[in-house]
């Protein structure tokens, strides 16, 4: 599992990379989009985590027709969820493309497609998950990557075309995942029911998606402001340079990401059975070891990277490389902790994740007048966010003893 969802986000970054090809000002449109995409799919984020503990704990008869309805319950919520958001982007579609220099109304409406796949998928995503059916979960997210990789290489090298071929790219390689996943869990799905529970439901989810959707928001809202405010203040190459430097940066948190889907159903099947695991302590220093490395060779050899993934244009960006490696080290490390106050149902630390998340966003209007102010505004709350974790593990780590 870890390797294919390794090998999974070594594909999506390296579509990343493709897409830097593309005509000029196009990456950063492409970027954008993605970053929108993250932070609009928030609702979901929730989902996958609540689906997968849920199903990490579904053993009896009982426990598994409450899955099949919340299952049910969940792809009806999302397709109306989506629904309200269709039709508010229908209604403020000019004042968007206005605000973030857009000339193709095609693009929103492929980024709402995606929204789509993105909103159902965590689901049976989720379910598959937290069956610990890591063979299937890893090839869908191998897939995924696969599929993005290829459309994009044909989009950009044989078509030549922008922004709108890159997120054709994107949805085809989701659509891909959902149908895998889907398939898998069919079983589940469609499995009598008991009633379900909408208050015994929210109760959980709420507090998931709020936690996790405050991780997610800190590090994508930056690609928002920086093409809302500092787009008109660059050169098409910096702007693109910046997008570039950014997925640098983010591939230290994605490519962690796989070890933590591995750990969160453990984690939450050891609370619900009250039963130790090493899951966190293994996770915690394989995720050190990767993200400071990552960010002490990107210090040592800032042009490299560039050089090697990116178009010679963009090479004047490299200065920028260490700080924003730097700076989302902190995030890839609260990235494993979110996640285990969430298996481990300690929502308590909830509302200082959103205060955070909520804070970036002020600092980021405020402060953003430059690259590296935005970087350092990052920078800045991922290191929060860490000591808020740090603090809450510490605090269940001596409920735990307490109790024993």
């Amino acid at each position: 599992m870890a390797l294919a969802a390794t090998l999974g986000g070594v594909f999506n970054m390296a579509s990343n990379f493709i897409a830097q090809r593309m005509p000029e000002g196009q990456f950063n449109i492409f970027d954008t989009a993605l970053s929108a995409l993250g932070i609009l799919a928030i609702p979901a984020l929730g989902m996958q985590a609540s689906f997968a503990a849920q199903a990490a704990g579904a053993d009896t008869d009982e426990r598994r027709k409450q899955l099949a309805a919340t299952m049910r319950g969940a792809l009806v919520l999302l397709v109306v969820v989506w629904a309200g958001l269709a039709a508010w982007w229908l209604v403020r579609e000019r004042q968007i493309m206005a605000a973030y220099s857009l000339s193709q109304p095609a693009m929103l409406w492929v980024v709402l497609l995606i929204l789509l796949v993105t909103l159902l998928t965590p689901i049976p995503n989720g379910t598959l998950q937290g069956h610990q059916d890591f063979f299937w979960f890893g090839w869908a997210t191998l897939l995924n990557g696969v599929g993005r990789f290829a459309v994009l290489l044909a989009v950009v090298h044989v078509f030549k075309q922008g922004a709108l071929g890159g997120l054709m790219g994107v949805l085809t390689g989701a659509v891909l995942v959902f149908g895998i996943v889907t398939w898998r869990t069919w079983s589940s799905l469609m499995a009598p029911s008991a009633d379900f529970d909408w208050l015994q439901w929210g109760r959980r989810l709420v507090p998931v998606t709020v936690g996790l959707g405050a991780l997610s928001f800190i590090m994508q809202a930056d690609a928002l402001i920086v093409r809302e405010k500092l787009q008109p203040l660059l050169t098409a190459d910096e702007v693109d340079g910046y997008s570039a430097v950014r997925k640098i940066a983010q591939a230290l948190v994605f490519v962690v990401g796989a070890l933590t889907s591995v750990m969160y159903p453990k984690v939450a099947r050891s609370f619900q059975k009250s039963q130790p695991t090493d899951a966190l302590k293994l996770t915690l220093i394989l995720t050190s070891v990767i993200a400071i490395g990552g960010a002490a060779a990107a210090t040592l050899f800032p042009e490299l990277p560039l050089r090697l993934l990116s178009p010679e244009r963009l090479l004047a960006s490299k200065t920028l490389v260490p700080p924003f490696c730097w700076a989302l080290v902190p995030l890839a490390l609260s990235n494993v902790l979110v996640w285990n106050l969430l298996a481990r149902e300690c929502y308590r630390s909830v509302p200082w994740m959103a205060a955070l998340a909520g804070g970036c966003w002020w600092a980021l209007q405020k402060f953003s007048d430059r690259p590296l102010n935005v970087i350092g505004i990052v920078a800045v709350f991922s290191s929060l966010l860490l000591l808020v974790c740090v603090v809450f593990v510490w605090l269940e780590g001596r409920k735990d003893r307490r109790r024993a």
